[in-house]
């Protein structure tokens, strides 16, 4: 690579001319940028960004594989496996851009498809990991190529007999209130968004809605949410990444903190106390990577939303 040029302004607009078609080149200029899937001689796929950065126009190429990874072997703990043997109920996964969100989903799907017989609709833009059905039916729409838009798609999906829904991202407030209706008709919901903590992704998922439909999401939540996984990829001891991530499950005692009046507060003490259930926060997991040697105490420390913790957390192995 070091040998390769270094591409110019025109090389770049070339490049992403010939790599977005004209509905996607003006999704750039309107909202200055467009993220599409491409693959290459058949053998190679990316997901490619284009946006603009000090006024000028620049593309981001991430190879995504072409096998989708077993759900145990991505780094999941046990509770987070189980997320996928749920027919019914609503897991949120969380992180920052580049925190293999996407791939933890396509696990799980995976899963449920090797697994029992269902029907499983995606709603992606773009689709990232192609899927082929196996005992389930697995139906893949891309927004832009296969439906007009998520709002679309999640509208004609309520008509549809899909059982198992996945929804890669939700921006507007009628994609947060859909997913709730597509959770309350009966139907398993994986959906990606944004958060740095499982307390900050409900009180933003709630806030997200329609200021009339706050309330309503309020009560709903604690009856169909299943889990809120929260991600994001480490360096690994010796190469390439590791995955840890925070998990909250949803209990009685955690559905009777949901519906307090004073909001999710006393949900972050639950997270770190509940570790019999299957919860942790991300800095316990992160301490467990590093009890393991799997990451430098250094690199974990710079992660962590308390560093100062991690000495106590490795002390503690209850």
């Amino acid at each position: 690579m070091d040998q390769e040029p270094v591409l110019n302004p025109e090389d770049l607009k070339f490049l992403i001319k010939m790599l977005f078609d004209p509905k996607q080149l003006e999704n750039i200029n309107t909202n200055r940028s467009a993220t599409i899937s491409y693959t290459l001689e058949r053998k190679f796929r990316f997901r490619v960004n284009a946006f603009f950065q000090k006024g000028q126009l620049s593309i981001t190429c991430k190879v995504v594989p072409q096998t989708i990874l077993d759900l145990n072997n991505i780094g999941l703990s046990p509770g987070a496996i189980k997320l996928a043997d749920a027919s019914v109920g609503l897991v949120l996964v969380a992180g920052p851009g580049l925190s293999g969100r996407t791939t933890t989903v396509a696990s799980m799907l995976k899963h449920i498809n090797s697994t029992r017989t269902s029907y499983i609709l995606t709603i992606e833009e773009p689709i990232e990991y192609v899927m082929t059905s196996s005992r389930s039916i697995v139906e893949q729409r891309e927004v832009g190529k296969d439906t007009e838009s998520f709002e679309r798609a999640a509208q004609n999906l309520i008509e549809e007999d899909a059982k198992i829904v996945f929804v890669s991202e939700l921006k507007t407030p009628e994609m947060h209130e859909r997913v709730l209706e597509l959770v309350q008709s009966g139907r398993l919901v994986f959906a990606i968004v944004d958060g740095l903590g499982a307390v900050d992704v409900l009180e933003t998922f709630v806030a997200n809605c329609s200021p009339e439909k706050h309330s309503w999401a309020r009560r709903l939540l604690p009856q169909f949410l299943n889990a809120v996984v929260v991600q994001r990829l480490m360096p690994r001891a010796g190469g390439g990444q590791v995955l840890a991530h925070e998990l909250l499950l949803i209990t009685p005692g955690v559905r009777t903190a949901m519906r307090d009046q004073t909001g999710y507060a006393s949900l972050q003490h639950i997270i770190q106390t509940a570790k019999a259930d299957g919860m942790h926060t991300i800095d316990q997991s992160i301490a467990d990577l590093v009890r393991g040697g799997l990451v430098f105490d250094q690199q974990a420390r710079g992660q962590m939303r308390s560093p100062q913790a991690l000495d106590s957390l490795l002390r503690n192995t209850n």
